[in-house]
Formats: C-alpha cells, sequence, structure tokens
C-alpha cells in the first residue's frame, strides 16, 4: 500500500499547477506517493502540458485525470480520490508551493491522535509577481478557521508575521482549510467524500463537520508549512451566499463562534467595526511610550525598532501609523504604501482604507488603489442595510446572552446603543 495520494484538483491556470507540480518533486523525495491532477475539462494548455510534465516529474506515480465536463472543487477532489489504495489523501490546490519538510509533521499530527482526523498546515502568502511589493508576501493566509461572533468563518490571525507565537501553535479547531487537508483515506471515503452540492466554497467546513460529527478532530499543524496565493481558480467566489445557505442548512448546530476564546487565549479582544465586522485587538491600551521606546531599542534606528515591535505585537495598531509617518519623511514611499495596507488588512475601517489607497496612489499601485476603493464600496453597501445589520447585532446578543457569554453580549448591546445614538 502506498502512504499517500496527493490530489490536485485543477481548473486552468496552467502556469499555477506547472510551478506546484515542480515545488512538489522538489521537497518531496522518494517514491512513496502518487499524484493525481484531477482536471475538471480545463480550457487552457493544462490538457496537453499536463501528462508530460507529470511523467517528467513523477514518471508512472503521476497520473492526469480529465473530466469531460467542468467540476466543482469537491467534484475534482472527489474524482482524484477515486480508486486510491494508499494510507492517506493529500488535497491540494494547485495555486500552492511547498517547502521543504511539509509532510512529516502533518503525518505525525495525525499519529498522535487516538481519533479520527484531519490535518492542515500553516499557508503563508508569497511574492506575487503580478502584484508588485504585495502587502501580505510571507504573512499567514491560513493558520486554521475559526467562527467569529457572527458566525462567520475566519481566518485566524490573518496577516499575522509568519513566526508569531499565535501562528506556531498547534490546535484542534472546528475547521481547517481544504486548500492543504491530509485525510486518512478510510475516513474520506467512510464519509462520503467532499459533498458535492457547494459550488467552491464550504466543501471543507462541511467536510470538518462531519469528521467531528463522527467523533474526530480538526488539527492545524505549523511545523508543516506551504505558499498559498488564495482564489486564483476563476469564479472562486462567485457562490459564496448559495454555499454558506447550504452550509447552514447541512450543519446548522456544528459551529459555534470560538474566535472570541482563541483570540483572548492570546491576550487579545474582540470588537465591532461601523459595519458590523468582527476586528481583533490589543487588550492592553496602547500607549505612545511603548511605540516611542521601541524606536531606540534596536541600534537607535527607529524603523528597525518599529519593525521589531511589529513582529512582537502586530495588532498595535499605532505602530504602523508612526512607522508610515517615518517612512515618509525618509521619502520610503513603497514602505509607506505596504505599511498601511498591512495596517488597513488587520484594522478594517473608513480611515484605514483611505489611507492605504492614497499611499497606493502616490507610488501608482492601482491594483492597490482599486483593492482599497472596492473594500469602501463594499463597507458603504452593508452600512446602507442598517436595518439587517440591526437584526443581525441583535441575534448575536441574544445568542451570547442564552449561552451566558457576557463580554460578547455587552460588545453587541453596545453596538446596537452607538447605533441608536447617531
Amino acid at each position: 500500500m502506498d502512504l499517500l495520494t496527493i490530489v490536485v484538483p485543477v481548473y486552468g491556470q496552467w502556469a499555477y499547477t506547472r510551478d506546484c507540480l515542480r515545488s512538489l518533486r522538489r521537497c518531496t523525495p522518494g517514491r512513496f506517493y502518487r499524484v493525481v491532477v484531477a482536471d475538471g475539462a480545463s480550457p487552457d494548455e493544462t490538457g496537453t502540458e499536463c501528462g508530460p510534465l507529470l511523467a517528467e516529474l513523477f514518471g508512472d506515480l503521476g497520473e492526469h485525470r480529465r473530466s469531460a465536463q467542468r467540476l466543482s472543487f469537491a467534484g475534482a477532489c472527489n474524482l482524484g480520490a477515486a480508486g486510491a489504495a494508499s494510507e492517506y489523501l493529500f488535497f491540494l490546490n494547485n495555486d500552492t508551493l511547498l517547502l521543504p519538510g511539509w509532510l512529516d509533521p502533518l503525518i505525525a499530527a495525525l499519529r498522535r491522535e487516538s481519533r479520527p482526523c484531519v490535518a492542515a498546515p500553516l499557508l503563508l502568502y508569497p511574492e506575487i509577481q503580478d502584484v508588485p511589493d504585495w502587502p501580505l508576501a510571507g504573512r499567514v493566509q491560513h493558520a486554521g478557521i475559526a467562527l467569529d461572533p457572527n458566525k462567520h468563518p475566519v481566518h485566524p490571525f490573518h496577516g499575522f508575521p509568519a513566526g508569531h507565537p499565535a501562528v506556531r501553535r498547534r490546535r484542534r479547531l472546528q475547521a481547517v482549510s481544504g486548500a492543504a487537508m491530509l485525510v486518512p483515506r478510510r475516513l474520506f471515503e467512510d464519509l462520503g467524500g467532499f459533498y458535492e452540492g457547494f459550488r467552491n466554497g464550504s466543501e471543507d467546513l462541511d467536510l470538518c463537520a462531519s469528521v467531528r460529527r463522527h467523533g474526530g478532530r480538526c488539527l492545524y499543524e505549523p511545523q508543516s508549512v506551504l505558499y498559498h496565493y488564495s482564489g486564483a481558480t476563476p469564479g472562486r467566489y462567485a457562490h459564496v451566499r448559495d454555499n454558506a445557505t447550504l452550509l447552514n442548512k447541512r450543519c446548522r448546530d456544528a459551529f459555534v463562534p470560538d474566535l472570541q476564546r482563541l483570540a483572548g487565549s492570546h491576550g487579545f479582544v474582540l470588537e465591532l467595526n461601523e459595519w458590523l465586522e468582527v476586528v481583533v485587538r490589543e487588550q492592553a491600551v496602547e500607549q505612545d511610550e511603548t511605540v516611542e521606546d521601541s524606536c531606540t531599542q534596536v541600534g537607535g534606528d527607529p524603523l528597525r525598532g518599529l519593525f521589531a515591535l511589529l513582529e512582537r505585537r502586530p495588532l498595535l495598531e499605532s505602530a504602523y501609523v508612526k512607522l508610515a509617518n517615518r517612512q515618509r519623511v525618509l521619502e520610503k514611499y513603497g514602505d509607506v504604501a505596504r505599511t498601511l495596507q498591512v495596517r488597513a488588512f488587520l484594522f478594517p475601517g473608513f480611515a484605514a482604507f483611505r489611507a492605504a489607497g492614497a499611499a497606493c496612489a502616490q507610488v501608482h499601485d492601482q491594483v492597490g488603489v482599486s483593492r482599497w476603493r472596492a473594500r469602501e464600496r463594499a463597507a458603504q453597501e452593508r452600512l446602507a442595510d442598517l436595518p439587517g445589520l440591526l437584526g443581525q447585532a441583535r441575534a448575536a446578543l441574544d445568542w451570547f446572552s442564552g449561552n451566558g457569554q457576557d463580554e460578547m453580549k455587552n460588545m453587541y448591546f453596545q453596538w446596537i446603543e452607538n447605533v441608536k445614538n447617531k
């Protein structure tokens, strides 16, 4: 029996698939695994280029399994897993890049547990060729999945530095990402595979709910690290609302808000911004003295001091503003744009969006300008439905009241009162 079958679901995007397969071969020596590229009728050169590359890299252990019609993510994964005889299945998005040592920690994580489990690695954003100075390069894309107080699935510690202690802690969670997921084959088959009613979204949440219903666990293993471009497949976010409705129907009682517990375990707190989006912040009140002191702690270099401070305390918002101001004085305008964009990712708000957009405009980064204009428009659209937001807030208040979570109940009560008083 082979140890592992690696399933790579694809639809087009040959350049991503090519680079993914090359990184897989480079970082996974040996012949103990098979690679199946499950192709949902890609319209590009995948159809002609994939087979020869698999043969070159993996010999008879690689297979290009092509469907006659386009498949969803779930359908492609199930196609690739069909007939596997290995101990484990590893589902791998084609917009990922493997790093050395990625596999052993995932297998060890599963073998430490007495129950059937799935495991997923730490996923980081890579440098993006088409997006110069991508502000999140090297930062966290996935460190597990949590449910925020609005019962929305989120990636905790998204945008954090890769080495932060909160990122480097192993966890059992309600769900992990299907972008790179190790699953015992028999467990996957017992659960019936990925549910194919979803359309490129929520399949991983649904599978994780099934794992937990069957007594299993979902593990986040940060010793395994991959790069993930995220969202490269065309139409990836076209069916978010429908997928959420279906997930709620199938898994209504499978998920509960847990971001507040996860954040609190590292001394962070939650708050709600104007349009009811959950923001994670430091628990302690920010002190200007903390930021000023950091400017002289690393060889008297204020920039190095602020960088070091933000590596340790990435949720210290005033430090981003201070760093951007110092970079502006030094006329490092590209650095200003990166700093203010990281701030806007971590602390979504109109002022942060506008500052990030203006900094991007100063360096003629039209991609960045468009990004923050779109975020601002989306926030304005949310605010335009104030009755809907109030309904969501009252529902959340009732849920937390009924579950004895006074801190969260008070957070929603205060948000509702602030809206009433405007």
